[in-house]
């Protein structure tokens, strides 16, 4: 039993034929609940057992044995497991649940799904038993993760811009105030979001907010290969004392942008913008970011930054 928490996701087969396609249909739930704290419940009601010296052998071992008592060491990690099942299933119709992992190994468990929703028609599977084979296995989840045609964001994600200085806005108090190059003062770190939490996106398709860089000259030292100038992938997390987290830098060959420059004039004078699209992608198993700028009349793209397998497994 090594599980610390259970990940329930939801989705729903959009074509039976091969191949094979699946949707997502809610952003996976995680509940801090599995083996890990059945074992911990009853660490615990043992050492009360144990510190109570005065009862002999065999009235020890009947009073551990009692059904009710062996129960309520899987009952809350259960009933977190039932009601984060539910709310997955809330509004949609679901005829199968597929029980993997270790706590899923508990019979218990499985009987007490079957009892919450057998009633209305959903057969709970269990994914490996004692005829499963490790290898057959792995290769069927392997391929069912291919197959997942459409994928739901678990956290915002999005870049810092800038913000217009506001001598009367409170967040903009005791910052460092910086000069445009447009001709105005502005502080650094407003969150600009590109996709929000729980939202359905095809894993051939992307989600794309527009932004723009300015510059005072009509050539400026761009290197000739890629650039960190462009802004900086954030998610948002909504824990106390973490409310951004860098995720990656999307990075792009600026070399042959020059022509891509629009000239303007502002407060002080002439400068050079350019625009450009941040772009986040459910490719496979992965999600991908990446930049777009038009230039001589084409879309261009930026090569993909993936977003590290360690993010994007825990907490994606």
């Amino acid at each position: 039993m090594l599980e610390v928490r259970q990940l329930i996701p939801l989705r729903t087969v959009s074509r039976q034929r091969h191949p094979l396609e699946l949707e997502e249909k809610k952003a996976s739930a995680c509940v801090q609940a599995g083996g890990v704290f059945v074992d911990g419940e009853f660490e615990q009601y043992l050492t009360r057992i144990l510190n109570r010296i005065d009862i002999d052998e065999e009235e020890r071992g009947d009073y551990i044995r009692q059904r009710n008592k062996v129960e309520s060491f899987f009952e809350k990690c259960v009933t977190q497991t039932i009601e984060s099942v539910r709310q997955q299933m809330s509004e949609l119709d679901c005829k199968h649940i597929l029980v993997v992992g270790g706590f899923g190994e508990s019979l218990y468990l499985r009987k007490e799904l079957t009892d919450a929703f057998g009633n209305s028609g959903c057969t709970v599977n269990i994914a490996n038993d004692s005829t499963a084979k490790a290898v057959a296995d792995g290769a069927v989840i392997w391929c069912g993760k291919l197959s997942v045609v459409s994928r739901a964001t678990r956290m915002p994600f999005g870049v810092e811009i800038n913000d217009p200085y506001n001598a009367r806005e409170p967040n903009h108090a005791g910052r460092p105030v910086h000069r445009h190059d447009a001709g105005y003062d502005y502080v650094t770190g407003k969150w600009s979001q590109i996709v929000g939490r729980g939202v359905v996106m095809n894993a051939d398709g992307a989600m794309r907010e527009s932004y723009w860089r300015s510059y005072k000259t009509p050539t400026p030292a761009w290197p000739t290969s890629r650039s960190p100038c462009l802004p900086t992938l954030l998610m948002e997390r909504r824990t106390p004392g973490c409310a951004i987290l860098k995720i990656c830098e999307v990075e792009a060959d600026l070399s042959g942008m020059r022509q891509a420059l629009k000239r303007k004039t502002g407060r002080d004078g002439e400068y050079y913008y350019l625009d450009f699209t941040m772009a986040l992608q459910f490719g496979g198993t992965e999600i991908q970011a990446f930049v777009e700028w038009e230039q001589d009349g084409e879309t261009r793209t930026g090569p993909a930054s993936i977003l590290p397998s360690a993010l994007t497994s825990a907490q994606l």
